[in-house]
């Protein structure tokens, strides 16, 4: 499957916002973006001239099934967090999520190392969700912490895992 990353518009806006209401169980957002909160968020960090986070969209045959890039960037250690979320009608289980995860973890592992010369990229990923753990290991973050019991879902606990790659 051939995919094409580019830069984020106001009109992928309300699609995002959807597919974030819809994945609340797997986010760090907890509670409902309402449609001019997120118009306001994509005109303050996303659509300006220097933005503090990088995203992108994910197409696939020029449809937006995703987005995904770099937050929580510093440009003094040369680290960032990666970011991902596809589609929520796209099962998190599938061939399909598996595809898109390695593909776009490729790509932003380039554009970080090689375009923006970071040296360490990370995430940081509730424990239930093994697959998209399995996805990151495989293609070469290592687990490099656990916050034990960090975040609260579906009244359980969970640990939070951080991964890590570094620039070799």
């Amino acid at each position: 499957m051939l995919m094409n990353y580019r830069n984020l518009k106001i009109i992928d806006a309300e699609k995002i916002r959807k597919w974030r209401n819809n994945q609340l169980k797997v986010l760090r957002q907890n509670k409902i973006i309402k449609k001019q909160d997120q118009i306001r968020y994509f005109k303050k960090n996303i659509l300006v001239k220097n933005p503090k986070l990088l995203l992108f969209a994910i197409e696939s045959d020029q449809l937006l099934i995703g987005y995904g890039g770099l937050v929580n960037i510093s440009n003094h250690f040369k680290t960032a967090e990666v970011s991902f979320l596809v589609d929520d009608k796209i099962n998190h289980n599938s061939k399909f999520y598996h595809e898109i995860f390695i593909n776009f973890l490729i790509f932003i592992k380039e554009y970080s190392f090689i375009n923006k010369k970071l040296r360490r990229l990370y995430t940081e990923t509730f424990s239930f969700r093994k697959k998209h753990i399995r996805i990151l290991e495989n293609f070469g973050f290592e687990l490099e912490g656990r916050m034990k019991k960090h975040v609260i879902k579906n009244k359980k606990t969970y640990d939070s895992l951080i991964h890590g790659i570094l620039n070799k």
